[in-house]
């Protein structure tokens, strides 16, 4: 079915994703995708259903998104989402990283990229996948870990990974949704507004977007606060809060 950071992907017989790690692969990240994903269990992020290890490979028993990764929807399938759709797969995608962002330690996945997303049930239901480089925050983490387009910047400057780092690789994945392009250039920047086209309301979209992915880190809003804007019909009917708000600096 494809591939992740660490494993391949098979689907098995009773409609379930398997993902196999083999034993070259470093053994920490296998055991954290395993941890970070027993620890959460929410509608829009994959489901783990079991583990089985062998000598050279674990075997993840994973819940299947038969219509794979939301990258392959948008450029290879290009499936035709209307402005309303792809509003809402992004809400989708702002909930499960609002919810990895309030569990207690928070998990920072650290790879939001639209290849890291699934769809399921006829393309309207999103999935958040690929846990192996995701992180506890305030453990040891490597830095310059992630996709380059989609790091923020401070990623790139080694500083340390933050909830505001995932918003950035959200704003980015948001971008890319409603314009249909793919980043470009071999480091992130702030894309390009102009090409923001697939929604009912671009210019509020537009704000939504620079704000997440502003230089400045406590420039950008919550996941919370992105959830809450996005969940409106036409984001224009939203109340945009300000970067001075005290919802900033949660």
């Amino acid at each position: 079915m494809g591939h992740g950071s660490f494993g391949v992907v098979f689907r098995g017989k009773l409609d379930v994703a398997v993902k196999i790690f083999r034993e070259a692969v470093e053994k920490k990240s296998i055991e954290t995708e395993i941890t970070n994903l027993l620890r959460v269990q929410h509608e829009n992020i994959i489901r783990l259903y079991g583990v089985s290890k062998e000598t050279d490979a674990y075997y993840l028993v994973m819940e299947c998104a038969q219509n794979g990764t939301l990258h392959d929807c948008l450029h290879t399938k290009k499936i035709p989402f209307s402005e309303s759709d792809r509003q809402n797969l992004m809400l989708q995608c702002a909930k499960g990283m609002e919810y990895l962002h309030n569990l207690k330690p928070v998990i920072l996945h650290r790879d939001l990229k639209p290849k890291n997303i699934l769809l399921t049930n006829d393309y309207t239901m999103l999935k958040i996948c690929d846990f192996g480089i995701a992180r506890e925050k305030g453990t040891s983490m490597t830095v310059g870990i992630g996709t380059a387009k989609y790091c923020a910047p401070e990623v790139h400057q080694t500083s340390s990974y933050t909830e505001k780092s995932d918003v950035f690789g959200f704003g980015m994945v948001l971008w890319e949704v409603m314009s249909g392009r793919v980043p470009t250039g071999l480091m992130s920047k702030m894309p390009d507004l102009d090409k923001v086209i697939h929604c009912n309301s671009p210019d509020t979209m537009k704000i939504l977007i620079q704000q997440s992915c502003d230089e400045d880190p406590n420039m950008r809003p919550p996941m919370k606060t992105l959830a809450l804007l996005l969940s409106f019909d036409h984001v224009s009917q939203a109340k945009l809060i300000k970067p001075n708000s005290m919802d900033f600096k949660k």
